[in-house]
């Protein structure tokens, strides 16, 4: 598997909304702190930026409370400046167990002109990928796997239909079409070892917007002595240990 870290980023995984939120910040509810420099622009003052014909919203706001990472609020705003961002975003970071960026801006509904505000909502997607990102590297710290294996070293029956020398996973498939089906991890092995390879392994990328996470869930299970999959074993080795 485990060059799939190297070659893809991570797919759907069923994880607490909270752990998701923490990683990335997704969604602000936090109250108010005092910061080393508070960088907002008033609602009736926030203007647009034309790039290439097209209306970006140049509103950023929030907190830098160390000031050492004070060039981070211009690398933001420059995002819907240039329009690399042409929406709305949000972005925290928390460096040595301190949160030291705070920061959001854009349109939350560009089509209804709604700016994004700290407690701005957001989808999650691909936010689960840390946690599955996070899991592996804590199994090859221990040992247990190497980002070089391929996937049959622990589940041999994946091997099916010419899937032996697959080292990245496998794209979506559509016989996974319930939220119970995401649920029933001996299922989704049933569905993964009967599958055969939408192309020629090293012919083609592809992206697991849903698959992914529910083969890493499933390789886990095999290596880990207790048979966890990722939301157990996060909960267990990381976040209980850790005080995420």
């Amino acid at each position: 598997m485990l060059k799939l870290y190297k070659a893809f980023s991570l797919g759907f995984s069923a994880f607490p909304v909270q752990l998701q939120r923490l990683l990335f910040s997704a969604t602000f509810e936090r109250q108010p702190r005092k910061a080393v420099g508070l960088f907002s622009q008033p609602r009736n003052e926030m203007p647009d930026v034309a790039t290439n014909g097209t209306k970006h919203a140049n509103y950023v706001a929030g907190e830098i409370l160390d000031e050492r990472f004070a060039d981070v609020f211009d690398v933001f705003r420059t995002n819907f400046e240039n329009g690399l961002e042409s929406e709305g975003a949000a972005f925290s970071v928390f460096f040595e167990g301190r949160l030291v960026v705070d920061l959001y801006g854009g349109f939350a509904n560009k089509k209804h002109g709604l700016f994004w505000q700290r407690d701005t909502k957001s989808i999650l997607f691909s936010t689960s990928k840390s946690i599955c990102a996070i899991i592996v590297a804590h199994l090859v710290e221990k040992g247990k796997l190497s980002y070089d294996d391929k996937v049959v070293k622990f589940w041999p029956e994946f091997e099916k239909h010419g899937k032996g020398d697959i080292t990245a996973g496998l794209p979506y498939q559509n016989v996974i079409t319930t939220i119970e089906d995401f649920k029933n991890w001996s299922k989704i092995a049933k569905i993964f070892e009967d599958s055969e390879p939408v192309w020629t392994p090293g012919t083609k990328t592809g992206y697991h917007a849903l698959s992914i996470g529910l083969l890493i869930d499933q390789v886990l299970r095999r290596v880990d002595e207790k048979g966890r999959g990722v939301n157990e074993y996060f909960k267990e080795e990381i976040q209980g240990k850790y005080g995420i």
